[in-house]
């Protein structure tokens, strides 16, 4: 899985919307630059019971690194690929949407018009995406978009899936922990 790279969100809100100009201009680059196979980072996302690890090497002969993201610090995440289509104006449009097929999203305003030196984006075949939101752990407190490129359409929906099993198993330890709003009746 290689990195395509993190951005800071202006606004609070999450949600595949809000992403949608931060993964594009994370995106874009990535496809102007030629998306050549080695340009990115590598990371390795290691899932745990109480959150998430994400590992790095710099690419600057640095040691590795590794973060750790506690659950309550991840917002949000969703496996996306980019589309294209083109509207009964002409016009061609872009957007994210999600690799679910879940047809109970209104993905219809995803979608904005992309400018004429991104039409290329239409002949092109577009890899699928694992995108999370992560508030940081340390510094200016912010909530940053990040970005996967993965290898298939299974991984970025397996990473998903993994993630909400995080998560499951995260909340029920906190709820047998702590009882349902802070009350255990039993402690």
């Amino acid at each position: 899985m290689e990195y395509l790279g993190s951005a800071m969100l202006m606004h609070a809100a999450t949600g595949l919307g809000v992403l949608q100009k931060p993964l594009r201009d994370l995106y874009f680059q990535y496809q102007q630059s030629g998306s050549r196979q080695g340009t990115l980072q590598e990371r390795h996302l290691t899932m745990t019971s109480s959150g998430v690890n994400m590992v790095f090497k710099d690419s600057r002969a640095s040691p590795t690194q590794e973060v750790f993201y506690p659950m309550p610090s991840i917002l949000f995440w969703d496996a996306v690929q980019y589309v294209t289509v083109r509207g009964q104006d002409k016009k061609v449009r872009g957007a994210f949407e999600p690799l679910d097929n879940d047809h109970s999203r209104n993905k219809d305003n995803l979608f904005v018009v992309l400018e004429k030196k991104y039409h290329f984006l239409q002949q092109r075949s577009h890899p699928s995406i694992f995108t999370c939101v992560l508030r940081r752990t340390s510094g200016l407190k912010a909530l940053d978009v990040h970005a996967f490129i993965c290898s298939s359409d299974e991984e970025a929906i397996g990473l998903v899936h993994a993630l909400n099993a995080v998560q499951s198993t995260y909340t029920s330890e906190q709820v047998s922990e702590t009882g349902v709003f802070g009350y255990n009746p039993f402690g």
